[in-house]
């Protein structure tokens, strides 16, 4: 697990591909939680919580998908994914999370203790068994304080906070230019201040934990303490609060917490005052700390304000029956005009009576889609020929610079790059052309490179799919044990970030370092050594993508689709060599597969959850028509429209290699290639939180030489036993 603030924000994967049942490298049972939802990634990038509810506020159960309508910045956006969670006392899965909080920071001891006497109250009531695990904090003039662990016995956290059993959590500290800029729109009052940055402690600290969680903050009202309002004055936008605003939305969607305000001693009821400030800041310059005011997160977050027209003790219980009666919805977001474009959300259900409530909108950005961003100039390899022709002259950087905006629609032969790249002299250009044929390594070639011959009738086809069966059988077996040197080139693609905000910087398709290690297969058995780095790489810098499989497992794999009738399916005739190579298209589903992928680590929880999972997977073989051998293999994985993985793909080239005087058909030249969201961290006042990021691509060239046979050899010494 690698991530840190800023530059890249980094996913350690793997690609993994055996004949039975394994465990990533890069996680384990331990350490690793598969992502829930039938050990599925839910379909959408974005995930909504949304509470529903009758004229009397009852929350509301049974609605199905077509009940509700999602709007996305005003537009229906498709909902990819729909689950109603009706868990009567407290059953959800895992159970929804309660945190109270008692803020009695600078306000008349009267109305802190009417406070703490109502929360009393609440617990205590129903002989104190509560629903639903809970926590109590308090907010102070000498810092922020909890109980010493959430419980569902009510009667012993009432009693911990009569007797005062706390354990301090910090003391108040914000403090820079963002922190005297609030500062003075309070007019000099830290409480709302402090406020916030409870907030964003509490809701840090519950990103890492799974499930929904419901923040209620009893509190004094508009005026007092930390209810004293944000003066709004004119020109106090800046990056830093506008970052600062983006982060608290992000965070409270992200951590699925959901804030409830509760106004005790309100001096006015002045909604409009505020209600204006519900629409997020669009930019820098609408950004003000009133965006930032403690009702506002409540209603973005799919939350509520209450005053004290209403019993205290009667609203807390209200407020937690909703924690599990609500709807669960995944949705991609539409495609971003710019960095962080606001964009308002609003669901409406389709009963007469009934309301909604779920996050109030999100900061779109243009990377919210699998597609490369920016878009890369696409072009045939004979377009690439003539680029090539024509930049004769023209400096390397600027060569280089030009290839990395592009991207193939036809695979590269390795006698075509071996042709170009004799004619390169600069090492940017010739980095970037052969990143540019590494990443076509799973396109079909040029069509004046496939032959125009008609293709062989069912009969020719089948003894072709015959010899190949046989050449597998005779291949798995009959490999000696040996020893190969893999040379291994890493690529990376993505998005950078400027010190950790959204200031974006597209890094192109770039060799990130290159490695060497010996590789031994043995019994069926392939072992590769630790690396020895060729070139040195600073290791936060070092996303892994780890392919293993690629000597007999690989090979083992395709005998899903060769021993049954009428998997392999002809595709074309393809140049190789010095003849031609027969090409069939293959697919088998997950539920044959043999093909696994692994991703560590997600943005969700703890920043330490995994998918590990067998897919499906479709590819290609190319086959010796004479011989049977296998000449080419390409993996594709089989991938839902999930989140973060778009991408899992293989292709190994195998030609003759000589070990101890006899020859066989080794892999010399393999690609491995994943597409996945990067996982970046997001930090404000020292508090953290991990979200999702671009897609980003890592490949990896490897290049096998040096094959000889493995043996183990020992000599007996003559000597003098005294």
């Amino acid at each position: 697990m690698n991530r840190f603030v800023g530059g890249w924000a980094l996913v350690f994967v793997s690609a993994l591909l055996c004949g039975r049942g394994l465990l990533s490298e890069s996680t384990s049972a331990e350490s690793a939680a598969t992502l829930a939802v039938g050990n599925e990634a839910p379909p959408g990038l974005m995930h909504l919580d949304v509470v529903g509810t009758d004229a009397s506020g009852k929350p509301v159960t049974g609605l199905g998908a077509k009940d509700l309508t999602l709007l996305d910045n005003g537009e229906p956006a498709k909902i990819l994914s729909f689950r109603a969670i009706d868990g009567v006392g407290g059953k959800t899965d895992p159970p929804v999370q309660v945190v109270l909080v008692i803020d009695t920071f600078d306000v008349p001891e009267e109305l802190a203790r009417s406070e703490r006497v109502a929360v009393e109250s609440y617990l205590e009531e129903n002989g104190g068994r509560l629903t639903h695990p809970t926590s109590v904090m308090l907010m102070t003039e000498l810092g922020f304080w909890t109980v010493s662990h959430p419980s569902s016995d009510g009667r012993v956290l009432a009693a911990e906070i009569k007797r005062s059993q706390l354990r301090k959590l910090r003391e108040f500290k914000v403090t820079g230019e963002l922190a005297q800029l609030m500062a003075n729109s309070l007019a000099g009052e830290p409480a709302p201040l402090w406020a916030l940055e409870a907030i964003g402690l509490i809701a840090t600290q519950e990103r890492r934990a799974q499930g929904r969680k419901l923040l209620l903050w009893v509190g004094p009202g508009w005026g007092i303490g930390s209810g004293n309002k944000f003066v709004d004055h004119e020109n106090e936008g800046s990056n830093d609060l506008f970052y600062t605003i983006r982060w608290f939305r992000e965070l409270m969607r992200e951590s699925r917490t959901v804030l409830y305000s509760f106004s005790v001693g309100e001096k006015e009821q002045s909604r409009y005052l505020w209600e204006k400030y519900l629409r997020g800041a669009e930019s820098a310059q609408d950004a003000r700390p009133a965006h930032l005011g403690r009702k506002i997160l409540a209603i973005d977050s799919g939350g509520s304000v209450l005053d004290e027209r209403f019993d205290l003790v009667t609203e807390i219980k209200r407020c937690v029956a909703e924690a599990d009666a609500y709807y669960s919805i995944w949705f991609d977001p539409s495609r971003a005009e710019h960095q962080d474009a606001f964009h308002s959300l609003e669901v409406r259900l389709d009963k007469p009576g009934l309301e909604a409530r779920t996050s109030t909108g999100y900061y779109d950005e243009p990377y919210y889609g699998v597609d490369r961003y920016p878009a890369a100039q696409r072009v045939t390899v004979a377009q690439l020929e003539r680029a090539l022709a024509g930049g004769q002259g023209k400096s390397d950087a600027e060569m280089g610079r030009a290839l990395t905006e592009m991207e193939l629609t036809e695979r590269v032969s390795d006698g075509k790059l071996t042709e170009w790249m004799a004619r390169l002299r600069g090492n940017k250009e010739r980095q970037a052309l052969a990143a540019l044929a590494d990443a076509s390594a799973f396109l079909p070639p040029p069509p004046e490179e496939i032959p125009t011959d008609a293709p062989p009738d069912a009969a020719a086809q089948k003894q072709i799919v015959s010899l190949a069966k046989v050449y597998l059988a005779n291949t798995l077996t009959r490999l000696p044990d040996l020893l190969a040197t893999r040379t291994t080139v890493r690529y990376q693609e993505g998005v950078r970030y400027d010190d950790g905000k959204k200031q974006l910087e597209f890094e192109p398709l770039h060799a990130a370092g290159n490695s060497r290690t010996s590789v031994r297969y043995s019994h069926g058995v392939e072992v590769a050594d630790s690396d020895q780095r060729l070139s040195h790489q600073p290791e936060h810098r070092s996303p892994q993508l780890v392919t293993y499989g690629t000597f007999g497992p690989m090979l083992r794999g395709i005998l899903d689709a060769v021993t049954r009738d009428g998997e392999l399916i002809w595709s074309r005739r393809e140049k190789s060599g010095a003849g031609h190579a027969a090409v069939f298209r293959f697919a088998i589903p997950k539920e044959r597969s043999r093909y696994s992928i692994g991703v560590c680590c997600l943005a969700d929880g703890d920043g330490r959850e995994a998918i590990e999972q067998f897919t499906g997977y479709r590819g290609e073989i190319a086959i010796d028509p004479a011989s049977g051998a296998i000449l080419r293999l390409e993996y594709e994985a089989t991938l839902p429209s999930t989140t973060p993985l778009a991408a899992s793909d293989v292709m190994i080239e195998y030609g003759p290699v000589e070990i101890g005087g006899k020859t066989y058909i080794c892999p010399v030249h393999s690609v491995s290639l994943m597409r996945s969201r990067s996982v970046q961290e997001l930090v404000e006042w020292d508090e953290r939180f991990a979200a999702y990021g671009p897609y980003a691509t890592m490949l990896n060239d490897m290049r096998f030489t040096g094959y000889r046979m493995f043996r183990s050899e020992s000599r007996m010494l003559p000597g003098v036993i005294e």
